[in-house]
């Protein structure tokens, strides 16, 4: 009988939902809790999911407005250049 199976050595990566959890390069495992992990475990993840996903959406929003100032400095000194 044929299995359908994937090797062990070639997964790079595993998600839950939008946050890694375990990356074979960086050595992150937040499935087991060992490597860089920290001792955080899956179960942790699903259960701090929902406020993981909240930080990460504030960071990306504070980024975001950032690059917006940003962007406006560099028109004013561009504009001044001209």
């Amino acid at each position: 009988q044929f299995v359908f199976a994937l090797p062990e050595h070639r997964i790079e990566a595993v998600k839950y939902l939008d946050r890694i959890v375990w990356n074979k390069e960086l050595r992150l495992d937040s499935v087991f809790g060992s490597m860089n992990g920290k001792g955080e475990t899956i179960d942790k993840v699903i259960e701090n999911y929902d406020d993981w996903k909240r930080e990460k959406e504030e960071k990306e929003e504070r980024n975001r407005l950032r690059q917006v100032e940003i962007l406006k400095e560099m028109h004013t000194i561009l504009g001044e250049m001209r």
